[in-house]
């Protein structure tokens, strides 16, 4: 009797993961591959279905991205930078070493990437991952030739990994059209687990990433005098945690994800308008307020999209078998 209930709640169990579109973790790396190669397979049917005014405004997005990443705009507001070329300015000024601008080549792929993965995420589309990926790793670069560890640190041990995550979760929600339906509204208890995960990842950044920075490259960007804590430094740790907090959001497909995207924003704007005390810069500015803009009409996107707990096995045209 007794083996009959523990069978039959362990077949409970395996129902409710199955109705949550959630894997066993044995079936989770085994969905890797096929969900990896769905995710960029489905590309080309991704910026296919976009209407025009989509593929017009997902066009200019990625081509102003890659232009504020060779053009310093910061050169037309400062008489002391010798070139509109950010490479220039880098190497002679900013006396940056040659492997460094060698890795600030990858950036325009960078800022490219990033600029689909958070266009077709507002779409709810499985390639969004792919971008994901690809943006995560070449951004990691960017952020590491300019001394920006947290970040780097944060792509490359947080997101670079939950795109595979977010691949695999996503392909079991996907409907024929390609797309995910949103999760319900999130409850007090997601609230909280989120905000706890991303208040410890913030107190972890506050301190560790300095250390890590100094280590790895002999210096913190953001540190002040004699190892002041600046509102700069505040502001790196907490754009961190807003990332944390998004990212899962995102994989578990809820609209409040945009909270914190955009607070993300907001943040990046606080560091780099002068604000907070930090430089100035034109285009870190400029690529944040284009996010904003693409933040908030995700936000919107999101919010109206349909509310589905059933699980969809029915593959996008170009996408294959789901697993």
């Amino acid at each position: 009797m007794a083996r009959t209930l523990e069978e039959a709640s362990r077949n409970d169990t395996i129902m409710d993961r199955k109705s949550k579109g959630l894997p066993s973790l044995s079936n989770f790396f085994r969905s890797i591959p096929s969900a990896f190669i769905a995710s960029f397979r489905a590309i080309p049917y991704d910026l296919a279905v976009l209407n025009p005014y989509q593929r017009i405004f997902v066009t200019m997005f990625g081509i102003l991205m890659v232009v504020f990443s060779i053009i310093d705009f910061s050169y037309f507001l400062n008489d002391s930078l010798p070139s509109p070329i950010k490479w220039i300015n880098d190497r002679d000024v900013r006396k940056m070493e040659t492997w460094r601008l060698v890795l600030m080549t990858f950036s325009g792929i960078s800022s490219f990437s990033g600029a689909l993965y958070f266009f077709l995420l507002a779409l709810g589309r499985h390639s969004a991952w792919s971008w994901g990926l690809i943006n995560s790793m070449f951004y990691g670069m960017f952020a590491f030739a300019y001394g920006y560890a947290g970040v780097a640190q944060m792509l490359y041990f947080y997101m670079l990994p939950l795109q595979i995550v977010g691949m695999v979760v996503w392909e079991r929600r996907l409907d024929a059209e390609g797309t995910v339906s949103r999760s319900p509204n999130m409850s007090l208890k997601t609230w909280l687990s989120t905000s706890v995960v991303s208040g410890v990842v913030f107190v972890i950044f506050l301190y560790e990433v300095p250390a890590f920075s100094k280590a790895l490259v002999g210096y913190y960007i953001y540190e002040g005098v004699n190892g002041r804590v600046t509102a700069p430094w505040i502001l790196d740790a907490l754009s961190n945690a807003f990332i944390a907090g998004g990212q899962i959001l995102m994989i578990q497909r809820q609209w409040e994800q945009y909270i914190f995207w955009l607070a993300l924003d907001i943040d990046k704007l606080l560091m780099f308008s002068g604000i907070a005390g930090f430089v100035f810069d034109f285009n870190i500015v400029c690529m944040h307020s284009f996010f904003i803009v693409v933040g908030l009409y995700g936000l919107w996107s999101w919010y109206h999209r349909p509310v589905k707990h059933d699980i969809h096995s029915i593959s996008p045209p170009g996408n294959g078998d789901n697993v």
